[in-house]
C-alpha cells in the first residue's frame, strides 16, 4: 500500500546569464540563485535564452500521464468483456522540462526493485482499456488540482475526462446543496461517488473535503 504524495512547496529560482570574454573571444555562462552554475559557452546566448528556468527547477508546473510496464496489476478492480486493464498514472512535470518524483499515488519508480515505466507511453490497442489509478486521480484533484495534465500522453484523455468530471461534479453537489439549503459536502460526495467514481464514496469524501478546504479565504 502507497500514501499519495504531498505538493512541494514551489522553488525559488531566479535564474540569470552571465555575460564575459576570454581568451577565444565572448562568452557566457548560465547561473541562478539557487547555486547553480552551468558550463561556460563560446559565443552570445540565443535571444530568449535569459527566459529559459534554472535546470535545477522542479517546481510542478503540470501533470503528465505515466504507464508502469507491470499494466494491470497496479489496478485492482476487474474490468468485463474481453481486454487488459492497463492503469493510467501520473506524475509531475517541473519547470525544467523533468518529472520528478514517485506518481502521484506514492508508487515509486526510481529504485533498485522499481517496476519499468514510460512517461507519456505505454501500452494501447483495440482491446487495451486504460483506467485513471483512483490514486492519483485523488492527489490531481485534491493537491494537485491546478495543474493542468498534458493532452498527449497515452491515457491522457480518459485521465484529463476523470479529473474534469471529478470537479464538475463537487460543484454540482455544493450548487444543489446551496439551492436545497442544505450541507453541500455529503451531496456533492455521493454525486462524485456515482456518477465518476463507480460508487468509491470514501475517495469522494476526500475530493470534496480537499475542495472546501481550498475554497476557504485565506486569513
Amino acid at each position: 500500500m502507497t500514501a499519495a504524495i504531498e505538493r512541494p512547496e514551489a522553488e525559488h529560482h531566479d535564474p540569470s546569464i552571465r555575460t564575459g570574454k576570454d581568451t577565444r573571444g565572448a562568452c557566457y555562462r548560465r547561473e541562478c540563485t539557487c547555486g547553480y552554475v552551468g558550463m561556460k559557452m563560446s559565443g552570445t546566448p540565443r535571444e530568449g535564452a535569459d527566459d529559459r528556468p534554472c535546470p535545477e527547477d522542479r517546481t510542478a508546473v503540470a501533470l503528465t500521464t505515466l504507464q508502469f510496464a507491470n499494466g494491470g496489476l497496479f489496478d485492482p478492480r476487474p474490468v468485463p468483456g474481453d481486454v487488459t486493464p492497463y492503469a493510467v498514472h501520473l506524475v509531475r512535470v517541473g519547470a525544467n522540462g523533468g518529472t520528478p518524483g514517485p506518481a502521484l499515488c506514492g508508487i515509486e519508480r526510481f529504485g533498485p526493485d522499481a517496476p519499468g515505466w514510460c512517461v507519456g507511453g505505454g501500452v494501447t490497442g483495440p482491446k487495451i482499456r486504460h483506467i485513471p489509478c483512483p490514486g492519483c486521480l485523488e492527489a490531481a484533484c485534491t493537491k494537485f488540482g491546478c495543474l493542468p495534465i498534458g493532452l498527449r500522453g497515452i491515457g491522457a484523455k480518459e485521465m484529463t475526462a476523470r479529473a474534469k468530471c471529478a470537479r464538475d461534479a463537487v460543484t454540482r453537489g455544493r450548487r444543489a446543496a446551496e439551492f436545497a439549503g442544505l450541507d453541500a459536502a455529503p451531496i456533492a460526495a455521493e454525486i462524485l461517488a456515482t456518477r465518476v467514481l463507480g460508487g468509491d464514496l470514501a475517495l469522494a469524501k476526500a475530493i470534496v473535503a480537499q475542495a472546501a478546504e481550498d475554497a476557504e479565504p485565506s486569513p
